[in-house]
């Protein structure tokens, strides 16, 4: 009775804490003094940020949204102790989000700078200075990467 699993360790809960913090950084500023939902309402056309991010095909802007999606249905299943293979459904979904945030990424023609240690962008003049959200996504996949391979290639964690 009660919560199964009590070790804070465990894959599923180290994926949890992945999704988590994948969720929480696309509600914070990613780049542009602008969330998630902010850059994708602006690549659809709507909004204040409809002017800047205007250039770019609305399926792009729906992919942004699809993002969000995946990684809650993800969240939600991993708590649904009784589906099968629950970590390994969640996993592939948070890869798809992944796959999704690469092509966007591409689509804005995005490349780093080491000599000013930062992203330009072929859109906008200048540098790209990514803000706390980005970071918290990017830590939120290299957490869900590392806890996927030491589930099943280092066979590591429960």
């Amino acid at each position: 009775m009660g919560y199964k699993n009590s070790n804070l360790l465990s894959a599923i809960n180290l994926l949890r804490l992945a999704l988590g913090l994948v969720i929480v950084g696309f509600f914070l500023p990613i780049g542009c003094k602008s969330n998630g939902v902010e850059i994708a309402n602006g690549i659809l056309g709507n909004g204040s940020k409809k002017v800047q991010f205007g250039i770019i095909d609305d399926i792009y802007g729906y992919l942004l949204f699809g993002v969000l999606v995946l990684v809650v249905a993800a969240l939600v299943i991993t708590f649904l102790s009784k589906i099968d293979g629950n970590f390994m459904i969640a996993s592939i979904l948070m890869a798809v989000s992944l796959v999704l945030i690469i092509f966007i990424l591409f689509k804005f023609n995005f490349s780093f700078s080491f000599k000013d240690f930062a992203f330009k962008n072929k859109y906008w003049p200048g540098k790209v200075n990514f803000l706390p959200g980005f970071y918290l996504m990017f830590a939120g996949y290299a957490l869900g990467i590392v806890t996927f391979i030491l589930k099943f290639a280092v066979k590591k964690l429960d």
